[in-house]
């Protein structure tokens, strides 16, 4: 969701949704005013510029639809006082990208200058030589970056189309003049396909956006942002890690050698790999015991440090031995272990259940045994 501020009329909210379409909300009537479909897929993303006059959205195809908002800070002036706005977005086109992955958040970052450093605070005639990264975050381990050429870059990009259309049009018409002079007819009421062909003289989205490069990340995204303050990048990948980008050479042309992101820092300690399955509090209310997929991890919980990290089996249930020393682990693949805190290991390992997981452990605070629970209707008592 994200708010559209109109001057001097009502506030409106933009929104996404899993069926596709996006919607525009009027807060003073607290009513749906305009509703946009043609996405293929779920919708779950979308980003405005700063200056509230286009929107950007993506979803399932390799399209990314660009609008243009008609109120407020927009291109269009409203109607009369207390009349409502027709149309809050209008569709200016698509664009294509290259990764045809489903797109699950966008983010931009704009004020880009031609040396590739970040303006601090551009004003409206300086945005204009400025441009801009779009970054489509899909749902593997990729993030495509899309350019929003300046003005400049723009005009010369139109110039280049009309130049080779008008090339394409003289060659069509040099073979059409060659074809009558070799007494070839196309016939009354023929058509030619080159006749439909007609140079768009006006700005193109394509003179506008274009896929810039593609940032791979070492595990599937979970989110991803840019910085305020420089042109850099942080990600949150799905294996609990933390990565820094810094983004290079923006401003000149990219090839397929052409490294544009360079990871800068990686955070990648000293949580779990994967989800936690399981806790346990010590008698004493000192540590804190977590069992993962992969490992087993003793936490302090006056600083809240990990403090040991055992590798283990698939934790399901863990509880603390009598004594704080050593943690029973009851494992995905039937087996019970026991860790010790002193040497950090696994020390006794048994297989307590043939082919079925052990959800539950109890140890029996006086007698040296402990009940392990393989079904709500089986359970086994072990010394």
């Amino acid at each position: 969701m994200a708010f559209l501020e109109a001057q001097g009329r009502s506030t409106y909210i933009l929104s996404s949704s899993t069926d596709s379409v996006l919607k525009v909300w009027n807060l003073e009537f607290g009513q749906c005013v305009q509703t946009l479909v043609g996405h293929r897929g779920e919708l779950w993303g979308f980003v405005m510029d700063a200056a509230q006059r286009r929107l950007y959205t993506a979803s399932q195809s390799n399209l990314i639809f660009v609008y243009d908002v008609v109120v407020g800070g927009g291109i269009v002036e409203g109607k009369g006082e207390g009349e409502e706005v027709d149309d809050i977005l209008r569709l200016k086109g698509t664009v294509s990208r290259k990764n045809e992955d489903k797109v699950v958040a966008l983010a931009l970052l704009e004020g880009i200058q031609a040396d590739g450093s970040l303006h601090p605070a551009p004003a409206e005639d300086e945005l204009q030589e400025t441009f801009s990264l779009l970054a489509c975050q899909t749902n593997t381990r990729m993030v495509e970056i899309v350019k929003i050429h300046e003005k400049k870059e723009r005009v010369r990009r139109k110039r280049r189309r009309m130049n080779r259309a008008n090339k394409k049009k003289r060659e069509r018409e040099e073979a059409q003049a060659a074809a009558v002079a070799a007494g070839i007819s196309h016939g009354q009421g023929a058509h030619t396909a080159w006749e439909d062909d007609e140079v768009e003289p006006e700005e193109s989205l394509t003179d506008c956006l274009s896929s810039y490069f593609i940032l791979k990340c070492s595990a599937k995204i979970v989110s991803f942002s840019f910085s305020s303050r420089k042109t850099e990048a942080i990600v949150s990948t799905q294996d609990n890690k933390i990565e820094g980008y810094a983004f290079k050479d923006l401003g000149k042309k990219v090839t397929e050698s052409t490294i544009n992101a360079v990871s800068t820092h990686t955070i990648s300690v000293p949580g779990h790999r994967s989800d936690v399955r399981a806790l346990a509090l010590s008698s004493d209310n000192f540590l804190v015991a977590s069992a993962s997929r992969k490992d087993v991890k003793i936490w302090s919980v006056a600083s809240g440090a990990c403090t040991q990290t055992v590798p283990t089996g698939f934790g399901l249930c863990l509880a603390f031995v009598p004594g704080d020393r050593h943690v029973i682990l009851g494992t995905k693949d039937g087996q019970v272990q026991i860790v010790s805190l002193s040497s950090a290991l696994t020390v006794f390992s048994t297989q307590a259940h043939e082919g079925s997981a052990v959800w539950a452990i109890q140890v029996r605070p006086i007698c040296l045994s402990l009940h392990v629970s393989q079904r709500p209707t089986q359970f086994r008592i072990c010394s």
